[in-house]
């Protein structure tokens, strides 16, 4: 046991030395707000060129229907609505648009549904939990609903 402890005190104090290095590294190095700015700019535009490219992909009908030119500012727009819903992750972002265009396509359910306000509203979960959470319920939303229609049109195929 009393290796155990002496080995784990070396390698906390080659990690403390390796550490204070470190930051003398980071300390040398220093980007002026603008290159902040420039940088964020550069990786929005290239998250802003994937989501495009993944909503051409996977809702193409949509996108035609939008159209090239507009489809980047709508993105834009989606990506800030899913900020406003503290989703910080490319692929909780990517998530969100793509449920955004599943709202969309069904239409008896929107943001503003009433248990999709409350989920998103929830302040005991991760931002990240409540999409899930969101996802879960409108998949078995859906489910029930393609149940219910193929059931009408096994009834009116017998009629």
């Amino acid at each position: 046991m009393a290796k155990n402890g002496v080995f784990v005190q070396a390698l906390f104090r080659s990690f403390q030395i390796n550490l204070i290095n470190n930051i003398w590294d980071i300390i040398l190095i220093t980007i002026r707000p603008e290159q902040m700015a420039m940088f964020s700019n550069q990786a929005l535009d290239r998250f802003r060129e994937r989501a495009v490219k993944h909503v051409n992909r996977c809702w193409t009908k949509e996108s035609e229907r939008l159209g090239a030119d507009k489809l980047p500012t709508q993105i834009d727009d989606y990506i800030a609505m899913a900020m406003s819903h503290e989703l910080r992750s490319e692929r909780d972002v990517i998530l969100f648009i793509d449920l955004i265009f599943l709202l969309d396509y069904h239409k008896n359910v929107s943001l503003n549904t009433p248990w999709i306000v409350e989920a998103f509203a929830r302040d005991d979960i991760t931002p990240s939990i409540r999409l899930r959470l969101i996802w879960r319920q409108l998949t078995q939303e859906i489910r029930e609903f393609a149940k219910t229609v193929s059931a009408q049109q096994e009834r009116e195929d017998v009629i």
